[in-house]
């Protein structure tokens, strides 16, 4: 509930003004907001986050003291609004207040409604309106920064009333929620309603927190999690697929521990890490967190940072506290992510745990389907931290189903009699599919939503197909609407969101933006939406078609949308879907997996290495066959004619380089032993060997490029074992080849430490070598190592690495070892942690090369002065950044990102229209100038012109 209140300050510096605002409803156009009118005359200029602030409707701070704002699209709840009245009249306000110097905390406050609503006079307008008096209950405030916050009824968990002002700590008045449409001139039809109309079940969706209220059955369930909760710090969650695991702990669980914990929730989705950092960094702007301190929390929360993941979470919880972080659909991690991925990510819950601090106490909590439980043991220990906690969810007893049916439907006008008649027949007719509550749910949702007007329950219930037919109708009816232009567009996307498992089964799985076509995109937002009976979009409780689906993300700036099922219920229960999946070859399904994936990967970084290769490659032609090549996305079918065109130009370098190095290697070894055996020839051998030697080490490094680094290896390896303690000063010339050769293979075989300890020994063999061709390699050894030990996230070692470089300025040999010397400055000023250390060492690199007339050195130094730009514009020194991005450009015109950073200088500096001719020149780069972007608002830089720029490119 807390991720849809927002905290409202105001733009102009020295206006210290807050409030508080929260979600009520959401479009295409925008998230709208409801605060009070007085809080939006006192900020003046609005804040909310970093988002635009759209004012569409004010009232009067005398008088109706409401105001309606619009942001972005956000991936956040809206509050259900009631004019029901709230019986129990125990309520609670949801609002920000200051709690350290700058920084902002939303609380919950517990608080009673006095008497009735009171009906006040406005001021200057003459309007009426009524107003509920609160008192806050012991320990509990009711304080400025409240204003604008949502009364929230707590029976119910909906909002009845804004909170406008408040009489010191413990007293307050809140306009009544029903004077929305007094100051909202197109306010949707049926956004105001009373909970004895609404519908009480959930579909196919799982229970949130703001649900608790709807959620019943689980009692006993509910107090064992607690109570083992109480005693471990690790506990599993296993059951089967659709039996409730997601809901028990949302709804059932978390409310019970939000006076007691911090709760962080997150999945493992494709990438755990980024997950949970998104999770934290939603926790953070609600605690008020400025967006640098946001930004580099999330970049501590990376598979190598795990004591850095302490300290961020100790920063964002400064006081003595308890936190629980939940992890739903656990089984993701294994079925969507990396292995690499899956042991960091594990390892890093086992850190946290065994890493405890007085200050933060963790506990993990984790959902999972049964059937991939086992593959914890692939951690031991992990699994030995879950496994003696496991708990398992088994079926519902009748009476406890009964309950999930009974209690929900108690909220509304029915009568006990109709509820009780009800509910024992749906218990019945559930029969073996008891265990389905997913199934059950979306039956008593659609029956709901198609009530008749004097129709009972039990005819709606008929009306929709019950437990066993209700999803079906829901898919096949929302299908119907579709016209057949889409309709033949709906394998090819649903294909997609589901993959093969290990065992041969499917499961769902995330697919993102990028993968559909914008005709695609928007059937997919439709599938996403409510919908009423005409495919138009619907309130929630109105809708009866829709929601099949869930799309993920674009609530912050580095997010990209992803799309999902909303349930894996529909992979079974959806006869049309199991009609697609059957006529799939696996081994085309699941060699298409492999592609959608590897696919991102080259389109984004255009690497070789992440085209097809070996076996995958061979199969991928399948693909491009009669019978799935409509499955297939453009970039996807661009993706395998670019790996096979890769093979048919490879194989030819490749057969080319192995043949001679074979002959280049007989020949060698020949001579070896012709040297050895025979005396008086031996120097005229020599000389032979030593070119023989030469070529084939030469060609190895051919064959590298060609990257085929395996078969070079075995020419490395021949001369390091037969040479390597030759000491002719030519031959070791070779040998000092050969090992960097070797190492550099391994480098691109991704093999680090391999590569590390292959140039560690190199440096160490040649330690006190004075050849200018052997130093050359011990140098790149050194720079080499710096590199790999930058992608370990090992600071200090690289900056180590790349100084030992530096340092070899003093040689004698400096002018051949120039080249790499100054990409040892450029790396170092690169690698620095501090922005400080950063400029130095800029400074330092561009006075010690600005007189060199070295071509490598030259293209290195135009470098560093566009990498210098770019920091500068972060420090917001726009002039010298245009100042240094010239020079850059002058030594190396041709670097499209140089020009890009000038714009970017120019754009911030005012100078629009000259940034507006670069970026519309380098428009095919419009996704690094959108990168930039949301580095540069990482960074609190921004300006309106940054969405222009969007638009135009």
């Amino acid at each position: 509930m807390r991720a849809s209140i927002f905290l409202i300050q105001s733009h102009d510096e020295g206006n210290r003004s807050m409030g508080s605002a929260f979600a009520i409803y959401q479009d295409d156009k925008g998230l709208y907001l409801l605060t009070c009118a007085h809080v939006i005359e006192q900020v003046v200029h609005p804040k909310i986050d970093e988002y635009p602030v759209e004012i569409i409707a004010m009232g009067s701070a005398q008088g109706i003291d409401l105001a309606l704002l619009r942001i972005p699209p956000l991936e956040v709840t809206p509050l259900p609004l009631s004019l029901a009245p709230c019986a129990s009249r125990e309520v609670q306000v949801i609002g920000y207040s200051l709690f350290n110097r700058d920084k902002y905390q939303a609380k919950v406050r517990q608080a009673t409604l006095l008497g009735e609503p009171l009906t006040l006079k406005g001021i200057n307008d003459g309007s009426t309106y009524r107003a509920w008096q609160i008192i806050a209950k012991d320990h509990h405030e009711i304080e400025s920064g409240n204003s604008g916050s949502p009364l929230i009824c707590t029976q119910g968990g909906r909002v009845i009333a804004v909170v406008s002002n408040h009489r010191g700590v413990g007293e307050g008045y809140a306009i009544a929620i029903e004077h929305l449409g007094d100051i909202w001139e197109g306010m949707p039809e049926g956004l105001l309603h009373d909970d004895r109309h609404l519908n009480p079940f959930v579909g196919l969706s799982a229970f949130s927190r703001e649900q608790h209220n709807l959620f019943f059955g689980r009692d006993k369930e509910i107090e064992a999690l607690l109570s083992l909760l109480e005693h471990y710090d690790a506990i599993a969650v296993v059951g089967d697929s659709g039996s409730g695991k997601s809901s028990l702990i949302k709804a059932g669980v978390i409310p019970h521990l939000l006076d007691r914990y911090n709760v962080v929730e997150t999945r493992p989705a494709r990438h755990p890490f980024h997950e949970l950092a998104s999770s934290l960094e939603q926790v953070g702007r609600r605690l008020g967190l400025d967006f640098k301190t946001l930004s580099q929390i999330k970049e501590a929360i990376t598979p190598h940072t795990q004591a850095k993941v302490v300290t961020a979470l100790e920063y964002i919880f400064p006081m003595p506290s308890q936190l629980l972080i939940y992890i739903d659909q656990f089984e993701e991690l294994f079925t969507l992510c990396e292995k690499e991925i899956q042991e960091a990510f594990m390892d890093l819950l086992v850190y946290l745990v065994e890493h405890q601090t007085s200050r933060l106490k963790i506990k993990i909590l984790l959902t999972m389907r049964r059937d991939y439980y086992n593959l914890l043991s692939t951690h031991p220990r992990f699994y030995d931290l879950v496994d003696a906690q496991k708990y398992t969810l088994h079926r519902m007893q009748d009476e406890s189903l009964k309950a999930c049916i009974t209690e929900p439907l108690r909220q509304t006008s029915l009568t006990d009699e109709e509820i009780e008649t009800f509910a024992d027949f749906v218990v019945k007719d559930m029969g073996d599919k008891s265990s389905e509550l997913a199934l059950l749910q979306i039956a008593l949702t659609q029956m709901w939503n198609h009530k008749k007007e004097g129709a009972s329950l039990l005819e709606s219930y008929k009306e929709v197909k019950g437990v066993s037919g209700a999803l079906e109708k829901l898919t096949t009816d929302t299908v119907k609407i579709l016209s057949e232009d889409q309709k033949k567009l709906l394998k090819k996307i649903f294909i997609r969101l589901v993959k093969l498992n290990e065992k041969g089964g499917v499961t769902r799985r995330l697919a993102d933006r990028e993968e559909f076509t914008s005709e695609e995109w928007s059937l997919v937002q439709l599938f996403a939406s409510a919908l009423d009976e005409q495919g138009q979009l619907a309130l929630q409780n109105r809708a009866k078609l829709g929601r099949l689906l869930k799309i993920r993300g674009g609530e912050d700036r580095d997010a990209t949308q992803s799309v999902e099922l909303s349930h894996e219920a529909l992979i079974t229960q959806w006869s049309q879907y199991q009609i697609w999946l059957n006529q799939l070859s696996n081994r085309l399904k699941s060699l298409h997996d492999v592609v959608i994936e590897k696919s991102k990967r080259y389109h984004h970084k255009q690497e070789r290495k992440f085209l097809l290769m070996g076996y995958e490659l061979d199969e991928a032609g399948d693909l491009l066959g009669e019978e799935y090549h409509e499955l297939l996305s453009d970039e996807e079918i661009a993706y395998i004619q670019a790996s096979q065109q890769r093979r048919r130009r490879t194989t030819l370098l490749k057969n080319s380089a192995i043949i001679a190095l074979l002959m280049l290697l007989g020949m060698s070894l020949w001579l070896y032993v012709q040297a050895r055996e025979s005396q008086a020839q031996a120097e005229q051998l020599n000389g032979d060997l030593l070119r023989v030697l030469d070529k084939a080490t030469n060609g190895a490094v051919v064959v590298i490029q060609t990257n085929n680094p395996s078969y070079a290896r075995y020419t490395f390896r021949f001369v390091l074992e037969q040479f390597l303690e030759n000491p002719d000063p030519k031959v070791q010339k070779i040998v000092a080849k050969s090992w960097f050769g070797e190492a550099r293979a391994l480098h691109k075989m991704q093999k680090s430490s391999k590569a590390l300890a292959r140039y560690q020994g190199l440096i160490q063999h040649f330690e006190t070598t004075q050849d200018p061709d052997i130093l050359l390699y011990v140098a790149k050894s050194h720079f080499n190592r710096g590199v790999l030990l930058r992608e370990q996230n090992k600071t200090q070692e690289a900056l180590a690495s790349f100084n030992q470089v530096i340092a070899m300025e003093s040689s004698p040999h400096v002018d051949k070892l120039l080249p790499i010397i100054a990409q040892a400055w450029l790396k170092k000023a690169l690698v620095e942690p501090r922005k400080e250390d950063q400029e130095r060492t800029f400074e330092r690199m561009i006075e010690r090369f600005k007189e060199s007339n070295n071509r490598k050195v030259i293209s290195t130094l135009a470098d560093a002065y566009g990498s210098w730009a770019w920091l500068k514009i972060t420090q917001k020194s726009y002039p010298q950044s245009i100042a240094l991005v010239k020079k850059g450009v002058a030594l190396k015109p041709n670097q499209f990102w140089m020009h890009i950073n000038l714009a970017h200088a120019y754009l911030l500096s005012g100078q629009v229209d000259k940034a507006k001719q670069i970026y519309l020149l380098y428009r095919q780069h419009k996704k690094e100038i959108v990168d930039d972007f949301r580095l540069l608002e990482e960074e609190n830089i921004t300006t309106s012109h940054f969405k222009t720029i969007e638009k135009i490119l």
